[in-house]
């Protein structure tokens, strides 16, 4: 079972993360840094396996949440690596869509 844990904030940077010497992976992994309104910073390896919520598309500055296996062994280096399993893009307002749905019952 995960134990899914999650850090979310702004996006501040994505970089492709090259897993192999290889060229046959390029670009399929993704190294994506997100920091809070606290400053604190958490990067992620985003992978072709990771899922995207609403299949979003993600770009620096956008407000995101991050979902990983708090279970599994990371290396202690700072700021903290996770394995992303599933990605969240955060809209401004998250019930419009259910504000939406309520009006047009009426």
């Amino acid at each position: 079972m995960v134990n899914f844990k999650s850090f979310q904030g702004t996006l501040t940077s994505i970089e492709d993360f090259y897993v192999g010497e290889n060229a046959e992976n390029a670009g399929c992994y993704k190294f994506m840094t997100i920091e809070n309104e606290s400053g604190e910073v958490v990067n992620f390896v985003v992978s072709p396996t990771t899922y995207f919520v609403n299949q979003a598309v993600v770009r620096v500055g956008d407000q995101v949440a991050g979902y990983y296996d708090a279970d599994v062994p990371v290396i202690l280096i700072y700021p903290p690596q996770y394995q992303a399993l599933v990605m969240v893009k955060l809209r401004p307002y998250p019930n419009d869509m259910i504000c939406m749905k309520n009006a047009n019952k009426k």
